[in-house]
């Protein structure tokens, strides 16, 4: 059996590796009932359309189903009074000095069981569906030891069993330091030999943060290498407060990604192109921290780098579902023109998790797609903080 769409306007990308944004208008959607994969996209007469103007199958506007490709969503607690102490001038690395930031999440993360995290997890996962996400990356990293991290990628696992949206899973043992253990070093080692072997079946990449007060390059540069033997494809967070080396760990071990990105220069961006590491901004993120440089994502673009957009969606600096929000974002504080941001949130996030089968619409490609209440897709991101998503699509079928 065939399913078709047919929309005033059908947006994608185009399947080179920088994508570019392409219009059918009005346009025609065929999708195999059976496999839930594309059939066809075409250009459809005005002719034929008037045909079809009354049918409830008529739509407004068809994008490719919005990809994020960082997240940290399961996790316990929350960090509001945070929020409220930076607005006062307390930074993020204070609080983090004080036990507040990541580690406060690790202590109620480790509260928690198996089945409360899985109750709170659903809700957000939910919420993400709503604003139009169809894929999204989970990371560990609330629990930094054994028992609570096998706990957190326990639950992405049960996640991926409850929900038609597509989920990848991301080890992040290295998120932080835990205070059971003194130093960087020690703990790395404890995590390549301890365990990264027991959760190398859960997950399908594995994260570092390399910044000051949390790992250096050679640590990272071991640990990731230490995964990847096992299976475990590096993605980097990179030059979020300053020039750590972040990107030098990514290129070094040519990650899928390295992701934030506000403090590089022409030399990280050389590297990123040369090792085909795909840079991922989180201008939501900047957003919320009150943060006065955002990622270079103009100049990263100019490159001719495929940059992905993604939420980062976090209890302490990114707490926001709105998935549509972070692209407005990237336009008024990074400088991308909608059609580049677009792309950016669907077939450069599918690259970031090296994905090659959604993230557009074309024929052999997986059916996710969202239908907008809207004449073009750019009201999408011109009416921000609001969501104008009708319908959501997983191989084909509607989901919300």
């Amino acid at each position: 059996m065939i399913k078709e769409f047919i929309a005033d306007e059908i947006v994608t990308s185009s399947s080179s590796r920088q994508g570019k944004l392409i219009r059918y208008r009005p346009g025609r959607l065929r999708v195999s009932n059976s496999t839930g994969k594309i059939l066809s996209l075409e250009s459809f007469s005005k002719s034929k359309t008037s045909l079809v103007a009354r049918s409830k199958k008529r739509l407004r506007c068809i994008i490719p189903g919005l990809i994020d490709p960082h997240t940290h969503l399961v996790f316990g607690g929350a960090r509001s009074d945070e929020w409220s102490q930076r607005l006062e001038g307390t930074s993020y690395q204070d609080i983090a000095a004080k036990g507040g930031g990541i580690k406060r999440s690790v202590r109620s993360t480790r509260e928690l069981s198996e089945t409360e995290l899985l109750a709170s997890s659903k809700k957000r996962l939910e919420a993400f569906g709503r604003f139009g996400v169809t894929s999204l990356e989970i990371k560990s990293g609330y629990g930094l030891n054994l028992e609570t991290e096998l706990k957190l990628l326990k639950c992405i696992k049960e996640l991926k069993r409850h929900t038609q949206l597509s989920i990848f899973s991301t080890f992040m043992g290295a998120h932080a330091l835990p205070p059971e253990f003194d130093s960087s070093e020690s703990y790395v080692e404890h995590l390549i030999k301890v365990i990264l072997p027991r959760i190398r079946h859960l997950a399908d990449f594995q994260d570092v943060f390399v910044e000051r007060g949390y790992f250096g390059v050679k640590e990272s540069i071991r640990l990731l290498k230490a995964g990847r033997e096992l299976g475990l494809i590096p993605r980097v967070h990179a030059h979020e407060f300053g020039r750590t080396g972040g990107v030098l760990v990514a290129a070094r071990v040519r990650a899928a990604s390295a992701d934030h990105l506000q403090y590089i220069n022409d030399d990280d961006i050389r590297r990123l192109k040369k090792a085909q590491v795909v840079p991922v901004i989180l201008p939501g993120t900047s957003f919320f921290l009150g943060a006065k440089k955002f990622s270079p994502a103009k100049k990263l673009w100019k490159a001719g780098l495929p940059v992905a957009i993604a939420s980062d969606f976090n209890p302490g600096t990114n707490p926001s579902y709105n998935f549509p929000l972070f692209g407005t974002f990237a336009a008024v504080f990074a400088g991308l023109s909608l059609d580049q941001i677009l792309v950016a949130q669907t077939w450069h996030a599918a690259q970031a998790l090296q994905r090659s089968d959604c993230g557009r619409l074309a024929k052999g490609m997986r059916a996710d797609f969202v239908s907008l209440d809207a004449d073009r897709y750019e009201d999408m991101y011109y009416h921000y903080g609001c969501s104008l998503v009708r319908d959501v699509f997983v191989a084909g079928k509607k989901i919300f």
